[in-house]
């Protein structure tokens, strides 16, 4: 048995392995897009990142630490049906055009929202809050209870270092949950000003969207009772 023949073996084995380890990074953008999506519906955050262009890395890692944020995007990665029908590149630049059908997630939330503000239910913080929303979600789910939005959507890539990396879709829905989720880290760290103007901005471009105007009304609350004890002091 020729040394050539040895090396060219083990060449493929070795590729073979990797590959069924998942170590092999796609070559092609389809192959990146369905790696970030099987990433994100298995909550594995941190492999999806390894697929997204640097230039935006840090600002969706910082977005994935927002608790709501992250169930937003799973939820999107594991119930989204959708299907490749051209695509484009050249030497830097690609483009994945794809037919998408993709649950309602505004609507989703929203209406939990809307069940828990009826409820009249007492909630002790903002955890507890986001707890009880995602499990009326999830029920939603379970019984099939979902709008579907039927679109065709170009999702873009950018090429790094010799691999392909999606770039972050710049959509006026994604910009409504982008002011969401920023107001709601900020919320979170109490500052009720600036996430009030967040909320609000979402509600500029969608104005029946029931989890700004919930968290909104909360941010209000915040700050009136902040004034109250102004006042007092």
């Amino acid at each position: 048995m020729s040394l050539r023949f040895i090396w060219v073996f083990l060449s493929v084995f070795t590729s073979f392995v990797l590959a069924c380890q998942g170590v092999v990074y796609p070559v092609k953008p389809e192959g990146v897009l369905r790696k970030y999506c099987e990433a994100m519906s298995r909550r594995d955050v941190y492999k999806a990142l390894n697929y997204i262009s640097a230039q935006e890395k840090k600002e969706l890692r910082e977005s994935f630490e927002n608790a709501f944020q992250l169930e937003y995007e799973v939820l999107l990665c594991g119930l989204d049906q959708w299907e490749i029908f051209k695509s484009d590149m050249n030497d830097n630049a690609a483009s994945v055009d794809i037919h998408v059908s993709e649950p309602n997630i505004g609507a989703l939330y929203g209406e939990a929202i809307a069940t828990l503000m009826k409820s009249g239910t007492e909630v002790q913080d903002d955890e507890e809050v986001r707890r009880i929303v995602n499990e009326e979600v999830k029920k939603k789910i379970k019984k099939g209870e979902i709008e579907f939005i039927r679109s065709d959507v170009r999702i873009r890539f950018s090429r790094e270092n010799g691999q392909w990396k999606l770039l972050r879709l710049k959509t006026e829905a994604l910009g409504v949950w982008m002011y969401i989720n920023k107001g709601f880290s900020l919320f979170q760290e109490g500052e009720y000003q600036e996430a009030k103007s967040l909320f609000e901005n979402a509600l500029s471009i969608e104005l029946e969207n029931e989890v700004a105007k919930f968290y909104l009304m909360m941010a209000k609350q915040r700050l009136a009772y902040m004034k109250v004890g102004d006042e007092i002091r």
